[in-house]
C-alpha cells in the first residue's frame, strides 16, 4: 500500500463535509458538542496517518492499516451495543454515541476500499464469531439472573450485522407510540398504563356500587 494513496482517501475533503452534514441532523445539542464530536473522529483519522506516515514498508503499512480496520470496527461494534441496549433498557439512548458510531461507521467506509475484500470478510467473521460461538456458562458456576435482566450468554450472542436494522425498528416503533399516545419513554408509557389501570377500577368500582 502506497502512503500518498492512504492519505489522498482520508485526508479527502468529501470524508469531512460528510461528517457535518450527518452531524447537522443531531439537533438536540448546541453547536460546540457536534463540533467536539467532529473533533474526535478528525483525531481517529489523523492518529492512523501519524502513525502511517513513520512507515517505509509497504508490507508493514499494509498490517498497519488492517490493525487499525479492526480496532475501528470493534469501537463501531461496541457503541452500537451501547446504543441498542440504551434503547431497548431505557426507551432512550445516548446521541453523542449514535453519531460517533456514525461518523466511524464513514471513516470505516473510507478505508475499505484500500483493503482487500477478502481481507474485509475474514475481519468481520473474525470480530462476530468469538461471540456468536460463546459456550452458555454453567448454572452451577453462575447465579441466576433476575427475570427481565439479559443473561451473559444472550449478551455475547449480539450479530453486529443485524445492529443497524434493530436501531432503525427501534426507532420506528418508539415514533408510532408517540404518535399514537403521545409518549415514547419507557417510564411515561408504564405511568399511563398504570394511570388507566386505576381509572378502571374506579370505574368498575363505582358499577358495583351503583347495581
Amino acid at each position: 500500500m502506497d502512503l500518498q494513496v492512504i492519505e489522498a482517501c482520508l485526508n479527502a475533503p468529501e470524508l469531512v463535509q460528510e461528517w457535518r452534514d450527518t452531524l447537522l441532523g443531531w439537533t438536540e445539542t448546541v453547536p460546540s458538542e457536534r463540533a467536539d464530536v467532529l473533533n474526535w473522529a478528525v483525531t481517529l483519522r489523523d492518529q492512523f496517518l501519524e502513525t502511517a506516515r513513520e512507515i517505509d514498508d509497504p508490507e508493514t503499512l499494509d498490517m498497519v492499516l488492517i490493525v487499525r480496520y479492526i480496532e475501528l470496527k470493534s469501537h463501531w461494534i461496541l457503541l452500537n451495543t451501547q446504543i441498542n441496549y440504551e434503547m431497548v433498557r431505557k426507551g432512550h439512548n445516548n446521541q453523542k454515541a449514535v453519531y460517533q458510531a456514525s461518523l466511524v461507521s464513514q471513516l470505516l467506509a473510507a478505508l475499505e476500499p484500500l483493503i482487500d475484500e477478502d481481507h474485509i470478510e475474514r475481519i468481520i467473521e473474525f470480530l462476530t464469531e468469538p461471540v456468536n460461538s460463546v459456550k452458555p456458562f454453567s448454572s452451577e458456576t453462575l447465579p441466576s439472573e433476575p427475570s427481565g435482566r439479559l443473561t451473559m450468554q444472550e449478551t455475547h450472542s449480539i450479530d453486529p450485522g443485524g445492529m443497524e436494522a434493530q436501531l432503525i425498528a427501534l426507532y420506528a416503533e418508539r415514533e408510532q407510540l408517540h404518535e399514537e399516545l403521545g409518549v415514547s419513554d419507557a417510564a411515561d408509557i408504564i405511568a399511563m398504563v398504570r394511570s388507566l389501570e386505576v381509572q378502571l377500577n374506579d370505574l368498575y368500582q363505582e358499577k358495583e356500587e351503583a347495581q
